[in-house]
C-alpha cells in the first residue's frame, strides 16, 4: 500500500517550510510519475517557502520565473497561497474532499497498473532505429533525461560554466540546447519539424518522449524518415554545442544542415 501512498499524497503548500522544492510532490496539475528537474547550479532556494514573498503572500515572480521551465511555471504561479500563513500538510489528490478514501485508492491503483500495462516500450524501440550506435545511446540518454549537461553535471557535484555556449545567454540544460535556444529552433524551423517540437513542455525528456510517440503514428515509411532525421538534427546539435564548448567554434546553421542530410541520406 505504501507505494500507492506515494502516488496519491501531496503537499498542500501553506508557509512552504517542509517542503523540498525539487524533490517534494507538490504541484497539484503534474501527473504524479512526472520528475521534477534537477535544482539549478546557481538557484540556492531549495523549499517551497523560498519562491513566496513573505510580506505579501503573493508567489515572488522574479524567483519563481528565473529558475523554473516555462512548462512548469504556469502551474506554480496558480497555486492559491492564503494570507494567513500556515503549516504545510499531507492531502490525498485522488479525491475532491483532499481525505484518504479507501475506493479512491482502489481506483489509483487500478489506474497505474493500466498506466504500468499501457506503457510505450520507447527505450526498446530506440535501439531499433537504423542510426550507429553512438547516436541510438545519446537518442536513449535524450529519453532518460541524462544527457551530460552543465546542469546534470552540476547536480552530481561538478563545478562547470552553466551557460550555453551556442547562444552564451542561456543555459547550459537540455531544455534550453535543445528547445529554447536560437540554433536549436533554427534547425527544427528549417526542417520543418518546429511544430513538433513543443517548447511549452514540461521537461526535454518528456517533449522527446512525445515526439517520438507522436511520428510513431504516422505510415511506417514516414516514421523511419522522420524518425531518423529527428535524431540526426538531434544529434547534430549536441555535436555543435561541444565544439563550440570544446574548441571554440561558432555554430554554423547551414553546415549543420548539411551535415544532418548526409546523415540521414546514409543511413
Amino acid at each position: 500500500m505504501k507505494p500507492i501512498l506515494s502516488h496519491g499524497l501531496i503537499w498542500k503548500v501553506g508557509d512552504g517550510l517542509s517542503i523540498n522544492a525539487w524533490k517534494d510532490r507538490w504541484i497539484p496539475s503534474l501527473d504524479s510519475s512526472f520528475t521534477l528537474p534537477p535544482r539549478p547550479p546557481e538557484c540556492m532556494s531549495e523549499r517551497v517557502a523560498d519562491f513566496i514573498n513573505p510580506q505579501t503572500r503573493q508567489w515572488n515572480w522574479s524567483v519563481v520565473s528565473a529558475v523554473w521551465p516555462p512548462g512548469i511555471l504556469p502551474k506554480i504561479l496558480s497555486i492559491p497561497l492564503k494570507f494567513q500563513s500556515h503549516a504545510d500538510r499531507h492531502i490525498w489528490a485522488p479525491h475532491k474532499s483532499a481525505s484518504y478514501m479507501v475506493k479512491s485508492a482502489y481506483d489509483l491503483l487500478w489506474q497505474l497498473k493500466n498506466r504500468d500495462r499501457n506503457e510505450f516500450p520507447l527505450t526498446k524501440f530506440i535501439w531499433k532505429i537504423k542510426l550507429p550506435f553512438k547516436i541510438r545511446f545519446f537518442l536513449w540518454q535524450c529519453c532518460k533525461g541524462l544527457v551530460p549537461t552543465s546542469e546534470l553535471l552540476a547536480s552530481k557535484g561538478f563545478v562547470v560554466d552553466s551557460s550555453c555556449s551556442l547562444c552564451n545567454h542561456g543555459d547550459d540544460s537540455q531544455y534550453h540546447i535543445f528547445l529554447q535556444c536560437p540554433f536549436a529552433r533554427a534547425i527544427w524551423l528549417q526542417q520543418q519539424l518546429h511544430a513538433l517540437v513543443n517548447i511549452q513542455a514540461l521537461s526535454f525528456s518528456q517533449c522527446f518522449q512525445n515526439v517520438m510517440k507522436s511520428l510513431l503514428s504516422l505510415s511506417r515509411h514516414q516514421t523511419n524518415d522522420y524518425i531518423i532525421r529527428f535524431g540526426a538534427s538531434l544529434w547534430w546539435i549536441w555535436k555543435c554545442r561541444n565544439e563550440s564548448r570544446f574548441d571554440g567554434s561558432q555554430p554554423d546553421t547551414r553546415r549543420t544542415l548539411c551535415s544532418i542530410n548526409a546523415l540521414v541520406l546514409n543511413v
